[in-house]
């Protein structure tokens, strides 16, 4: 059963009596602060789909946990796996050697820094039969290179006095991320070692975990039974300052847009001054009538309390409506050298919508104080006087 304040609140926002621009300055205030709130919503999602899909696709494509020498070099690698694997958040340990090179294609008319990283975990990346080692090249690469499966490309390492070798292109790959696929190779480790004269040594070993979310504490658990010489180094690590520069960004954009809605909630303050001006007479009546200043001032509250909620509701509804149009039609493409996706991610999170709703009902409240303790000091005998 309504109150005889909300009931009194309702029937004045839908009175027949009101003018056409009364009612036009009430539905653009729900109007606006719809907008602020959908406007936050879609801009929330977009930012933490960019976050999910980052974070998967970087995932992907680099291994949990790094580890690497200080010496430059392992020699006994397989003892320092053995006490890796011994780990139960291990799920592969990789050993690899990686160092920098120049590739350029037969032509001899483009010539790239790469990094060539020699491991085993890829089934393409067997030893021939011919001296001439395999190699798998980024799309990218292949692409600026001019070059397709099939054909040999020259090898120079700059750490080894400049060098030469050429290898055969076994396998073109997506390594998942455009810069990846712009200067990574792989070659097989064996002929890795061979190539870069190293024998039975390697760089370091590249670390794959269970639940990628515990990388930090499988580094402190790991860095107990490795000695101080060497480095561990987790993905969360790598890609700190693009976590960091993305966390930030949600939280200013967030600020940013929360304005309009609380540039939006000055219309419901002014909106219920004008109307408590034009209602003097009315209120006058009331408290004759026996309605309490507390109860005169509830029915104004709960008018801009109606308004800020149907705002916030019409802008719940299109913002989710609008995300969900933004997931499903790929409106807006992004350059993929850019920002590592080809479509504007979206990720819908619900403590988002609740924390924005939430948040809005409080400037709404806030904004809705003032004019009723105005109404509240009103004086019943110059109310009726002079209204």
């Amino acid at each position: 059963m309504l109150s005889v304040e909300l009931f009194i609140a309702i029937k004045y926002l839908n009175s027949k009596n009101k003018s056409f621009a009364s009612k036009l300055v009430i539905y653009l205030t729900a109007f606006s602060i719809a907008i602020g709130v959908s406007t936050l919503i879609i801009s929330l999602s977009v930012m933490s789909g960019f976050q999910r899909d980052i974070r998967n696709r970087i995932i992907g494509s680099q291994p949990h946990m790094t580890i690497t020498s200080l010496n430059s070099c392992f020699t006994n690698y397989f003892i320092v796996q053995k006490k890796i694997q011994k780990n139960k958040t291990v799920q592969n340990v990789i050993p690899f050697i990686s160092k920098q090179a120049l590739v350029t294609n037969s032509n001899l008319d483009y010539t790239t820094l790469i990094t060539l990283k020699a491991l085993n975990y890829n089934k393409n990346l067997t030893t021939n039969s011919s001296k001439i080692p395999n190699i798998i090249i980024g799309k990218e690469l292949a692409k600026n290179l001019s070059v397709n499966v099939g054909d040999k490309v020259q090898i120079i390492l700059i750490h080894d006095n400049f060098k030469t070798c050429y290898c055969n292109i076994s396998s073109i790959v997506t390594f998942g991320q455009y810069m990846l696929d712009s200067y990574l190779c792989l070659i097989n480790l064996q002929q890795g070692q061979r190539m870069f004269e190293m024998d039975n040594k390697i760089n370091g070993f590249d670390i794959y975990l269970t639940n990628y979310n515990k990388a930090q504490t499988a580094k402190k658990q790991i860095q107990e039974i490795l000695p101080s010489l060497y480095n561990i180094t987790t993905w969360i690590e790598t890609n700190k300052q693009l976590f960091s520069a993305l966390k930030i960004e949600k939280i200013m954009m967030t600020i940013i847009l929360g304005f309009i809605i609380f540039v939006a909630s000055f219309n419901i303050t002014s909106n219920l001054i004008m109307s408590s001006i034009q209602k003097t007479k009315d209120i006058g009546i009331m408290s004759a009538l026996g309605f309490s200043r507390w109860s005169i001032s509830k029915i104004f509250f709960l008018e801009g309390i109606i308004i800020g909620s149907f705002g916030i509701i019409i802008g719940v509804i299109l913002g989710i409506i609008i995300s969900l149009l933004l997931k499903y039609i790929h409106i807006v493409s992004l350059p993929n050298d850019i920002y590592f996706i080809d479509n504007l991610p979206i990720c819908l999170i619900p403590v988002d919508i609740v924390l924005v709703t939430i948040s809005t009902f409080v400037i709404i409240v806030i904004s809705s104080l003032y004019p009723s303790y105005y109404v509240s000091k009103l004086d019943p005998l110059n109310a009726i006087k002079n209204g």
